[in-house]
């Protein structure tokens, strides 16, 4: 009688098969990670350079309208409570200690316009004031906010423009034109030009701490009559 021997297959890889095999699709997730990960930082690079492209043509709309009509303005170093500081002379008040001038900057730039139509004992009266100015929180990004103030609010139309500009505990409920922004002239916002023009000089920021998206601005206001 005859015995049938049967042969046993070999199954499975070997082990230098299956550390090759784990070495390409270690590779092959490493591509397929890097791929993932650039596209979602370049769609967020994407977003947010369209967000700074907005805050551009945002803000150079204000200041170009704005500025134009304008028929001087003063520069203050930040909007905080210092700006309605007044002294007394000659039984009225006088304010402006702290205004800036050529070749200084400042956070604050404040925008008077005047009715031309009627002459008061002291001049032409104020009949609009606009406050554009780069936050005081401490930080160096900031975001630039704007008050305005008509002439229903101005407390006295012959009086020096600051003491109508809003207290800074308005802040909150002030309209913001740019999300974050450096000053890049020295720190601040805003450099006085001969006193007839100011210089907006900023580095504009989107995004957060890990990932962030910044670009320059450069913009010149120059209202009718610079400084008063």
């Amino acid at each position: 009688m005859k015995s049938k021997a049967k042969r046993k297959s070999k199954s499975g890889f070997s082990l230098v098969e299956v550390v090759y095999s784990t070495a390409i699709a270690g590779t092959a997730l490493g591509f397929a990670g890097w791929f993932w990960f650039e596209s979602v930082r370049a769609s967020f690079i994407s977003e947010e350079k369209l967000q700074i492209n907005s805050d551009v043509r945002e803000m150079t709309n204000t200041l170009v309208d704005l500025g134009r009509a304008a028929d001087y303005f003063y520069m203050y170093p930040s909007y905080n409570s210092n700006v309605k500081n007044f002294t007394m002379v000659d039984g009225e008040e006088v304010y402006g200690s702290d205004r800036l001038g050529d070749g200084q900057t400042g956070d604050l730039l404040l925008l008077v316009y005047e009715d031309a139509g009627s002459v008061g004992t002291s001049g032409y009266p104020i009949n609009r004031i606009v406050g554009i100015y780069r936050e005081d929180n401490g930080s160096e990004e900031a975001p630039v906010k704007m008050f305005i103030v008509e002439s229903a609010a101005i407390s006295d139309p012959l009086a020096d423009p600051e003491a109508s500009v809003p207290n800074v505990s308005d802040i909150p409920n002030h309209d913001t034109i740019v999300e974050l922004a450096e000053g890049l002239a020295d720190g601040k916002l805003f450099y006085n030009f001969n006193d007839s023009s100011v210089m907006v000089n900023a580095m504009i920021v989107h995004g957060n701490d890990a990932k962030q998206v910044t670009d320059t601005y450069n913009f010149t206001i120059k209202p009718r009559g610079g400084t008063n």
